[in-house]
């Protein structure tokens, strides 16, 4: 790691630490509404990225399929997504477009006068973001939930432990559902319609699919 990075990861825990002091919240479980309104938060430049948040939002349609799933995500990837039979909508961010419509000094009044029951962040497990925890905190959604990092976890009304290391991608984005009432849990990925359910009966038993 350069230094340059260095004082990079430095600079956003101090921030991050300082946010905490100010602005963190008490931990309570989770109790949303039938149906609720839900933000993930996920603003990730890397297509591949984004694409291992689908599982995660399969999940979210599954445990709530009344709810209202809305996705912040970059421009740049946003477009891989766009139309997903799990989003209800996909709100676009430009992290450098500061004082933009859709930039990060106008992004928390945006998502504010949504009024989100719940919001996750689904930014990197193992790496968060700053800009992504600070959005979540000030989203003004009833429950926010993300992995416990020092620091970071305080901002957080219902934070998750953080998963294992050598979890697979999916799993990572995944831990944040140990948080959420249901138990249901996917690892499907998929742009299109949502998949078919498996057969079932003896003939399905006879000529399994083949995935």
């Amino acid at each position: 790691m350069s230094l340059r990075q260095r004082l990079e990861r430095l600079g956003r825990r101090l921030l991050v630490r300082l946010l905490a002091l100010l602005l963190g919240v008490h931990r309570r479980p989770v109790a949303l509404p039938d149906p609720a309104r839900i933000l993930v938060i996920r603003l990730d430049e890397r297509v591949g990225n984004l694409l291992l948040s689908v599982p995660l939002l399969d999940s979210l349609r599954a445990r709530f399929p009344r709810a209202r799933i809305e996705l912040l995500a970059s421009v740049k990837a946003a477009s891989l997504l766009i139309g997903h039979p799990c989003l209800d909508e996909l709100l676009p961010f430009r992290k450098k477009a500061l004082c933009a419509a859709d930039g990060p000094l106008a992004a928390p009044f945006r998502l504010r006068a949504r009024r989100y029951d719940l919001a996750l962040d689904a930014g990197n497990p193992t790496d968060p973001s700053a800009t992504q925890v600070i959005l979540t905190r000030l989203c003004g959604a009833t429950h926010t939930v993300g992995v416990d990092h020092p620091d970071f976890g305080r901002l957080y009304s219902a934070p998750v432990p953080p998963p294992a290391a050598e979890a697979h991608e999916i799993d990572l984005r995944l831990a944040l559902l140990a948080a959420l009432p249901g138990a249901a849990r996917s690892r499907r990925l998929f742009l299109g319609p949502l998949p078919a359910p498996p057969a079932e009966g003896p003939r399905a038993q006879q000529h399994p699919q083949r995935g």
